[in-house]
């Protein structure tokens, strides 16, 4: 053999991967997503919760358009599942009550189908609630 045909032979035989740095890839790989993930499943919950906010006050401009009618919400509500809502009913359920002090009172209920009851921002019941008079519970979550 010559030595042309030696350079050539080294250099097809360093054309991949050892193992020992495919190791250090799948290792940084991992410690990327370990860091990355818990940051993703928090900003999915909190973008959620957003959502139902936004159902809640959308719920809440149609009971006061239709406040003359009596605060009607059975076209809005229909077994915990909103009729006008961009939620998601595996997310949230949503209920409207009246009673003596209020006119009406929106709830929003986490589910824990697919982890948002996990929502830390909610207080023990998971749930949120917007008042006829503009009150809102928990108020560090609004």
């Amino acid at each position: 053999m010559n030595r042309k045909n030696i350079c050539k032979y080294n250099n097809k035989r360093m054309i991949g991967m050892t193992l020992i740095e495919l190791l250090i890839v799948v290792v940084v790989i991992g410690v990327l997503s370990s860091i990355a993930y818990p940051s993703y499943q928090s900003h999915a919950l909190k973008s959620h919760r957003n959502l139902a906010k936004s159902d809640m006050l959308k719920l809440q401009l149609l009971l006061e358009d239709q406040y003359n009618s009596g605060y009607s919400w059975s076209n809005l509500i229909s077994s915990g599942a909103c009729t006008v809502c961009e939620s998601s009913d595996e997310r949230y359920t949503f209920s409207i009550t009246s009673s003596a002090s209020q006119s009406y009172v929106i709830t929003a209920t986490a589910q824990s189908g697919k982890g948002q009851a996990s929502d830390e921002c909610l207080p023990n019941n998971n749930q949120m609630t917007l008042a006829s008079n503009g009150e809102v519970t928990p108020s560090e979550c609004w």
